[in-house]
């Protein structure tokens, strides 16, 4: 499917400005918006890092500095610009909940400065990311529409709602406003209003309930079984900033000065949706639960605390709130929205479904656990935390301080000092022991955190050796699933090889009878010599040849290929799709995509083992060199790994045949429901290499995941 032109309309050699956007939507919707051809993108953050900074900057990104809460900052970092998208906030949830004074300064004042600089700079478009929660008092609402009123200050369940009412009401009163080009040019705003935000990298909800969980602090649900709520997958909320975008910079635009409710289109109760997550990271939901009216008083207690706390509330050490009162409002009382008008005016509708939205999100949350330590309930930290000094420091220290009393309590247990001095003794043995063989095992299953093992071990003694335990039975599993694979993978490649091509034939399309045929040989038998490979990275090359995109919009690729060349697509078998470009005029030259679907613990190329043995295995099992008599000679010429893709040259040649060269590259991407391996494959033969080779190495090249 070829890329729609509307899809960039406007936004082709525009200047755009994203407040916010080191975050998890901004810095998605920064990369999206190169990916529709913006001619600058600029990203304006206080933040100088985030754990997509790194990636913005080397996508060509600018990363600009600055808080919107200061004039200068932001007339700096807009100066030049065509369109803002103004996603920053604060204050949704946490901690941020009660610093009230900086959640007025960031979301009013904030939005204020965004505007002021639009009117004085001259930039007639803006795209404000509000909250669902500007029409949300704490009663039930079914299927709301954008008739909904703005409710009074003081009905508001938290300071951001409010906050984001007042900036969302201005935003929208600014909406035709006279800017200051000197050319009567006016502003256009338009306003999405977003639920709960979710998808690989969140870290405002999911990672705090997933860190409660593992601490046992996720104690009870809250609020009646069946309330509901939206949500929207991190793609799904881009999609829609991205239609608003190119609304406003449509000629005639719906979109201006109008607000839209967006989601999944899925409200689902808060606990349900955390379910299915949960259950994939080894935790369970609590069975427990608490009505609005105690878990709000619970959350004012939770808030005094807090308050009191104000000043230190920056120090990473003071952790989130369990549950605050707007927290509870949300999480436990119904309201979701119609996105009737989204589909209508702005043609929204949900690229990624629930199903493979979560499947997603679990995925990175499997990945992440996996690479960090994990740790036990924070009911083991307490026992070891305090249990460890007070039983040395009565066995071993004067009558000081406290000492004497923790003396009293350890004597109760051990009856005489003598037997305090020898548990102290055996405790220490064991959690030192413990700790040394930690650190031994922990080399060989998660050798990055074998230091972090050590010290936790050496505090948490058993409680943290059976976590390293249980991760060292699940890369043992790993491998055995990982040689599996591979042996898989290459029984798969050989008898592939001896398919015959009347099936193939039936299995690839081609646009042309006659020499349809041959050709329909020829890249069927490529495809299937390699039917796990994926994205290149071979040499540039200084083709003239005028190439064009293809982008398969259902399997998230694009690759650029001649402008002549023909595209031919199988149909699927099971989890595989194949693809295949190849000359107009009969040649045994073609490139092809193949997408093998895998399972959903299989998230890296290192699955299959080091780049260089898999090259190995995969090759020597294509050659029949050594039967009698030879078949087909398959030889390695080159293999290497770089940025998550594993690349391989190799040649095949069948006995008074000539030879054949092969361009692969091998790579992973996941469509939400199951990971899948891509397989790009470019072959030509020693005859056509003067004329093909340079082509098929920049066709292959150029292939990426969109």
């Amino acid at each position: 499917m070829e890329m729609k032109e509307e899809e960039n309309r406007g936004i082709e050699g525009k200047v755009v400005a994203v407040t916010g956007g080191l975050g998890l939507v901004g810095s998605a919707v920064c990369l999206e918006l190169l990916r529709r051809g913006a001619l600058q993108v600029r990203s304006f953050d206080c933040r100088t890092t985030s754990p997509w900074s790194d990636r913005l900057k080397e996508s060509g990104v600018h990363c600009i500095n600055g808080d919107v809460v200061s004039i200068e900052d932001v007339e700096e970092a807009l100066e030049g610009v065509d369109c803002v998208i103004h996603l920053a906030s604060y204050g949704g949830s946490g901690k941020e909940i009660v610093r009230t004074r900086r959640i007025e300064e960031v979301n009013v004042e904030g939005t204020r400065n965004v505007l002021e600089t639009c009117v004085k700079k001259g930039i007639t478009r803006l795209v404000y990311l509000s909250s669902n929660g500007v029409v949300f008092g704490g009663k039930e609402i079914e299927n709301g529409d954008e008739t909904l009123p703005y409710l009074a200050s003081n009905q508001y369940v938290s300071p951001y709602d409010r906050t984001k009412s007042i900036a969302e009401q201005l935003v929208l009163k600014n909406n035709g406003r006279t800017i200051d080009n000197g050319h009567g040019s006016i502003l256009s705003t338009c306003v999405i209003r977003c639920p709960l935000v979710y998808g690989p990298g969140e870290e405002k909800y999911l990672d705090r309930i997933i860190s409660d969980a593992r601490l046992g602090l996720f104690l009870f649900k809250i609020g009646d079984p069946n309330s509901k709520t939206d949500w929207i997958y991190v793609d799904n909320i881009v999609l829609a900033l991205m239609l608003a975008t190119t609304g406003l910079l449509s000629e005639h635009s719906q979109a201006s000065g109008k607000a839209y409710f967006v989601s999944d289109g899925n409200p689902i109760n808060f606990f349900e949706f955390l379910r299915p997550l949960l259950k994939n990271l080894d935790y369970d939901l609590p069975k427990s639960s608490l009505s609005i009216s105690l878990a709000v008083t619970l959350g004012n207690i939770f808030k005094a605390i807090y308050i009191m706390l104000l000043p230190l509330l920056n120090q990473w050490w003071i952790p989130q709130p369990l549950i605050l009162p707007p927290e509870v409002y949300k999480v436990g009382v119904t309201h979701y929205y119609s996105i009737r008008k989204a589909k209508e005016e702005l043609e929204y509708e949900p690229k990624i479904q629930p199903e493979e939205a979560m499947t997603k999100t679990i995925s990175y949350f499997k990945e992440k656990k996996r690479r960090e330590v994990d740790g036990p309930s924070i009911y083991a930290w307490i026992f070891c935390v305090v249990g460890l000094p007070i039983i040395l420091s009565a066995a071993w220290l004067p009558n000081i301080g406290p000492v004497p009393f923790f003396r009293a309590i350890t004597l109760f247990f051990f009856r005489t000092m003598l037997g305090v001095r020898i548990a102290s003794g055996i405790v220490m043995t064991v959690h030192v022991s413990e700790a040394v063989y930690a650190l031994w095992l922990a080399r060989r299953v998660d050798p990055k955190n074998a230091k972090a093992w050590f010290w936790r071990t050496l505090l948490l003694a058993t409680f943290s050796l059976r976590l390293l335990w249980k991760r060292a039975k699940e890369v043992k599993q790993e491998t055995t699933r990982e040689d599996s694979i591979r042996c898989t993978s290459v029984s798969a490649t050989i008898s592939a090889l001896d398919t015959s091509n009347d099936e193939q034939q039936h299995q690839l399309s081609s646009r042309d009878e006659e020499v349809g045929i041959k050709r329909r040989e020829m890249i069927a038998s490529s495809v299937f010599f390699l039917p796990f490979v994926v994205s290149p990275a071979f040499a540039e090359t200084n083709a003239s040849d005028t190439f064009r995109v293809y982008t398969d919009e259902v399997n998230k690729f694009e690759i650029s290929i001649p402008q002549d060349w023909q595209i031919g697509k199988a149909e699927p078998n099971g989890f595989k799709s194949i693809t295949a470009f190849y000359p107009e005029e009969a040649s045994t030259s073609n490139v092809s995509v193949a997408i093998t679907g895998l399972g959903p613990d299989f998230t890296r190329m290192e699955s299959f083992g080091k780049v260089e043995a898999f090259a190995e295995t995969l090759v020597s099992g294509l050659d029949r060199s050594w039967q009698r008599p030879a078949g087909v000679t398959a030889k390695l010429i080159d293999s290497r790994a770089s940025k998550g893709f594993y690349y391989i040259e190799y040649t095949l040649q069948n006995p008074g045949e000539t030879r054949k060269h092969l361009y692969s590259a091998i790579g992973m991407a996941t469509n939400g429901w199951y990971n899948r391996l891509y397989t790009v494959t470019g072959q030509f033969t020693d005859e056509e290499s003067a004329e093909q080779s340079s082509k098929i190495q920049k066709a292959v090249k150029s292939f990426r995941f969109i």
